[in-house]
């Protein structure tokens, strides 16, 4: 390389993390590359780069498994004393019994470094062989990141030591079972804080998970900040598996859950929950609905809301097989208990919260929601892109407190102002509403600051009939958006009741 060039100028400690981020866009996936390390070229430009890239130990912490175990004995003796990440994707088919034996015993020479592994992901479709499986019975003081597919351990099978409650150095954080099966009762896992269970398409991790094991090993992760179970349940496991012992479990920084499965597995798993922080929820419900919408409505409520009432709630329709809940919840706490997220003086805390449904009886669980007494008080009311009509007749009926309506999507507002203009009932919807913003209108024919149309005078007059003829101390103000690349279309009318001494033009 000319020695006058640019970058023979940088010092090696940067093209040091050059090298790095050249060696980290090779795909860190599953299949088989045709040229996993590809990236090794960058050391034989020059004798200056070969000597920078052969001395950074962390450039070759990256392992990624193949036959060759010369290869891999050479990356290990690279990489030094460096903490490694490794990846195991063993083939499905193997040209030959040599062909095996040969990845094997590559992968045999990475687990005697089991001791440095920082993160470790492996996949077979086919067991392992005994003398292989026996070296993960080693201590792994490093190991944040377990990730596991399609693997089987027995009982007596000597693996997974390193996860055992005699082992007292580890550290692993996440965990990642994807259809394997492995002893529980063997397993010690109270340092993890992501834990994700993928069973089969037909429901069952393995046959030693039940709902009763499920909820003790819940118990034993009392630092769990993310739990994902898919199809982890045996089938109406719920309904046959043995009665559960003990108090609920409190979950006291777990702020995502993510279930999917059967319904009947989903309800009695969160009435052993206690989840003071959770923030994210989301449920996929494959199977046939086994208990009321209500049942199921009534659990969730309980589950986000447990910890202050509902102010704001956000409602968006994702089509006809899931809808988006989200809002917040503000909670005071007394100022001789506070708690995280409050002050000392005891300050309202508020919190955010997003639930997710997925099911096809997203219609009957999303009513179910929508009328729950805990929703009735909600003060802020979001509407995005909801086309039922029965829903939105729920909720003028329901929600009674709204005082500031957001409606978003042309489909959603159009209904709205269908249900509007019909004659109006002596008990009229939303009856406190002071402000009101529609958005994705798609009106043509509005100019700005057009009061004529007749678009913008409805709504006006809607507004205008909340303020009452004993107030005239109210008034209503409006602002109107114009799409600038349509011309004359109204894309958003925000209306609102204010004290007339706070009016401002807009």
């Amino acid at each position: 390389m000319d020695v006058l060039s640019p970058v023979s100028m940088l010092p090696p400690e940067l093209l040091s993390e050059c090298f790095l981020s050249c060696a980290a866009t090779v795909p860190y996936t599953f299949g088989m590359l045709p040229s996993p390390y590809a990236w090794i070229t960058i050391s034989h430009v020059c004798r200056q780069w070969r000597d920078v890239s052969l001395s950074y130990a962390k450039l070759w912490s990256r392992i990624r498994l193949t036959y060759h175990r010369e290869w891999m004995q050479e990356l290990l003796r690279r990489s030094g004393e460096a903490p490694l990440e490794v990846l195991a994707d063993f083939p499905l088919i193997y040209d030959n019994p040599q062909r095996r034996a040969d990845w094997m015993a590559s992968f045999q020479v990475v687990l005697w470094e089991i001791a440095r592994i920082r993160i470790l992901v492996i996949s077979s479709q086919q067991r392992l062989e005994p003398e292989t499986l026996a070296l993960l019975n080693r201590p792994a003081p490093l190991l944040k990141d377990l990730r596991l597919y399609h693997l089987v351990f027995d009982c007596e099978s000597p693996a997974l030591g390193f996860m055992s409650a005699k082992s007292n150095a580890t550290r692993l954080e996440s965990l990642s079972l994807y259809k394997c099966h492995i002893p529980w009762f063997a397993v010690d896992i109270h340092t993890l804080r992501e834990l994700t269970i993928v069973g089969l398409p037909w429901g069952g991790a393995s046959h030693s998970l039940n709902m009763p094991t499920l909820v003790q090993i819940l118990r034993s992760a009392p630092l769990l900040e993310s739990l994902v179970m898919r199809n982890a349940l045996p089938p109406l496991s719920s309904i046959y598996s043995s009665p559960i012992e003990g108090p609920p479990v409190e979950l006291l920084h777990l702020h995502t859950l993510k279930l999917y499965g059967c319904t009947a597995d989903v309800i009695k798993l969160l009435d052993y929950l206690q989840l003071p922080a959770l923030r994210s929820l989301f449920m996929a419900l494959d199977s046939p609905l086994m208990d009321t919408p209500d049942r199921f409505a009534a659990t969730v409520v309980r589950t986000v809301l447990a910890q202050g009432e509902l102010t704001s709630l956000h409602i968006k329709g994702e089509g006809y097989v899931s809808f988006t809940l989200g809002g917040c919840v503000t909670r005071t706490q007394s100022p001789s208990s506070p708690t995280r997220g409050t002050t000392a003086t005891g300050a309202p805390d508020t919190s955010i919260f997003h639930l997710t449904v997925s099911s096809t009886h997203c219609r009957r669980i999303l009513s179910a929601f929508v009328v729950h007494p805990a929703l009735a008080r909600v003060r802020t009311l979001h509407v995005t892109s909801l086309c039922r009509k029965r829903i939105w007749a729920l909720v003028f009926a329901h929600f009674r407190a709204v005082a500031e309506l957001v409606v978003h999507g042309k489909r959603a507002t159009k209904i709205l102002f269908r249900m509007f203009g019909a004659d109006p009932p002596a008990d009229p919807a939303f009856p406190r509403l002071r402000a009101l913003a529609l958005s994705n209108l798609r009106e043509e024919g509005v100019m700005p600051g057009d009061e004529s149309h007749e678009y913008v005078r409805f709504w006006r007059e809607r507004m205008e009939d909340r303020r009452g003829t004993d107030d005239p101390s109210v008034v209503s103000v409006k602002e109107m958006i114009v799409h600038v690349g349509v011309p004359n279309t109204l894309r958003r009318l925000e209306l609102a009741l204010v004290p007339q001494t706070h009016v401002v033009e807009v």
